[in-house]
């Protein structure tokens, strides 16, 4: 699966409660019990707050998330605090564009340094 046409926008107001699932999705595509999964549904979030921030974006294809992002902090220290991807997406190189564009948003804010 190619990555020329995956598009990288900003998270929209209204999306916290489908990109927190996503968020869950993704974990548990790596094996993890349920009751762990649910130990970490409230640090597996995104926010409203976080949204109107500008801190949070997504990658699409023809209008289906396919991931979700978000760098955190100001510069010139700042976090990748969310990086993940759809499971039928994992492998096919989304979370390598969100990576890049987390880099890209970071340095262009005036970051010098980024934790993930």
């Amino acid at each position: 699966m190619s990555t020329a046409d995956v598009v990288i926008r900003d998270a929209r107001a209204g999306e916290s409660v489908a990109l927190s699932a996503l968020m869950l999705r993704s974990k548990a595509h790596w094996g993890y019990d349920t009751a762990l999964l649910e130990s970490w549904r409230a640090e597996l979030k995104v926010t409203e707050a976080m949204i109107a921030r500008g801190e949070v974006f997504v990658a699409q294809r023809d209008g289906a998330v396919l991931g979700v992002a978000a760098v955190v902090d100001e510069p010139p220290d700042v976090e990748l605090d969310t990086c993940f991807v759809e499971p039928a997406a994992i492998g096919s190189g989304v979370g390598r564009v969100l990576v890049e564009t987390a880099l890209a948003r970071a340095r262009d804010a005036g970051a010098h340094t980024m934790r993930v």
